[in-house]
């Protein structure tokens, strides 16, 4: 009778702990890009691949499929994201990660690893950053 005691309480505590838990699909669709990047672009000097490996990216979104009807993209929507690294030893350069993927990003995957030239990107700007220059 004690065991099953036990055994109730350490389920009750197992299953109230692990609702708690919340994945972080950003960070995880990050670390899929930073591999894929790293592991196709090997003429990378050690500086650019450092900055790949442990710099913070930035992150660009535009929706593809609206399937919220809201303006803002929300976690349902289908959306072209691409994951960003300016790098510190190829001058004016950076790398560039495309996928596809919901607009919580679970099911992101890398499609496309690019270097690119700072001036050729043109991505869409956040709502709220463009708001702050129109205050300006």
């Amino acid at each position: 009778m004690k065991v099953l005691l036990k055994l109730s309480v350490l389920v009750a505590l197992t299953v109230s702990f692990s609702g708690c838990m919340s994945v972080d699909w950003t960070h995880k669709a990050v670390q899929k890009a930073r591999a894929k990047a790293v592991e196709e672009l090997n003429l990378l000097s050690d500086a650019d691949r450092f900055e790949i490996k442990f710099g913070q990216p930035e992150i660009y979104r535009q929706k593809l499929l609206n399937r919220s009807d809201r303006a803002d993209i929300s976690k349902n929507d289908v959306c072209h994201t691409w994951i960003v690294w300016r790098l510190p030893d190829s001058a004016g350069k950076c790398v560039v990660v495309s996928g596809v993927s919901e607009g919580r990003m679970d099911d992101w995957r890398p499609e496309r690893v690019l270097i690119r030239e700072l001036a050729d990107l043109e991505f869409p700007q956040d709502k709220s950053e463009e708001e702050e220059g129109e205050e300006e």
